[in-house]
Order: C-alpha cells, then sequence, then structure tokens
C-alpha cells in the first residue's frame, strides 16, 4: 500500500497481521511525504503492533526517535482529570470568612 500524497491513508483490515502490513507501509513512507504514524489505542496493542512491524522490517526504534511513529497508550490521553484537593464548595466558603 503506497501512502496517499494528501497525507491521509484509511484502510479497513481484517487481522492483526494485515494492519501490521498496511500500517508498516505507511510508516515507511510516511517520513518521505513529511508525514508521522500515530496509534492510540490500549499499551498492549501498541506493543504488539511495533513487535509486528519489526517483524515487517521496519527500524521502530529509529522511526520513534526521529518522531515519525508515536505509540500511545490510550490510557495518557483519556484519564479522568485529578480532582482538586479543595472542592469548590469549600473554596467559595473559606473565602466569605
Amino acid at each position: 500500500m503506497a501512502a496517499d500524497r494528501s497525507g491521509h491513508s484509511c484502510a479497513v483490515v481484517v487481522s492483526a497481521e494485515q494492519q501490521a502490513e498496511v500500517a508498516a507501509a505507511f510508516v515507511q513512507e510516511a517520513p518521505d511525504i513529511g508525514q508521522r504514524a500515530m496509534f492510540l489505542g490500549p499499551a498492549s496493542e501498541a506493543r504488539d503492533l511495533e513487535r509486528r512491524l519489526r517483524e515487517q522490517g521496519c527500524d521502530t526504534d529509529a522511526r520513534i526517535r526521529a518522531g515519525d511513529l508515536v505509540l500511545t497508550d490510550e490510557d495518557e490521553v483519556t484519564r479522568p482529570p485529578i480532582p482538586s484537593r479543595a472542592s469548590p464548595s469549600a473554596a467559595s466558603q473559606s473565602s466569605r470568612s
């Protein structure tokens, strides 16, 4: 699969092997067209995809170092915000005192 020169690519895959094959082709070509390949999902799937990319001949370490490949654990971006130590009602009451 050749990467779309517009910078967009869409592929419907039916297996993890096919996903890795399609992803490896895009990751290999992405830097040549000024694009980056990004994966957002469970950490276990990111590790599996990275392994499969290596099996397809992709130097994932080099691509990650160069910023061409980003594998992100979805928990890093979807965690709920950390609640404030003081509740809003407590803060408004203390400001009235």
